[in-house]
């Protein structure tokens, strides 16, 4: 990822890296009501995939709404495999805290953002889910500019990273 972000900047070229996600109706309303939530809880599937790691190729979703969600900065990430899948608790300044709860054979994704005794849940509309990324990529080919930015990209990268490491060491990963 960073390889890429740094040929980018150097030939100034815009790029987007997302999943369809973080584009969800449902997702998008949750973070208009609670901008800044205390916390936020995201689940989705956990799958054995062909070649690779598992936590990755379906937790890049999950991980991208808490990214969208929680925003950047994350302190530390303690992630737990048990028969049913992966949970990982992500921790932020200021006591907030991130949750992904990704379950073999649940397909459904969703959540909820909670402060201050708000909670706003969601659930993503599978159906609809690559319409709203292919209006976001339209809007991006038409302008030049992406929703989010490389920044946002990379820390999603880097708490997958962190997940895949701490679910199979057993320890939490703190950063620097």
């Amino acid at each position: 990822g960073q390889a890429i972000v740094a040929r980018a900047s150097q030939l100034n070229v815009p790029v987007m890296s997302a999943s369809s996600l973080r584009f969800s109706a449902a997702l998008q309303q949750a973070c208009l009501a609670v901008p800044k939530p205390d916390e936020t809880i995201v689940y989705g599937p956990l799958g054995i995939p062909a070649a690779g790691e598992g936590l990755v190729w379906y937790g890049v979703h999950c991980f991208e709404m808490l990214e969208r969600a929680m925003g950047r900065g994350a302190l530390q990430v303690d992630a737990r495999r048990d028969a049913s899948g992966v949970v990982t608790i992500v921790s932020y300044p200021d006591s907030r805290r991130g949750i992904v709860a990704l379950t073999v054979g649940n397909y459904a994704y969703g959540g909820s953002l909670r402060q201050k005794g708000e909670v706003r849940p969601f659930q993503v509309d599978s159906a609809q889910i690559y319409t709203e990324e292919l209006r976001v990529i339209k809007e991006f080919f038409l302008t030049g500019q992406a929703p989010l930015t490389l920044e946002d990209s990379l820390e999603v990268m880097r708490l997958l990273d962190a997940a895949v490491v701490s679910s199979h060491s057993g320890q939490p990963v703190v950063f620097a």
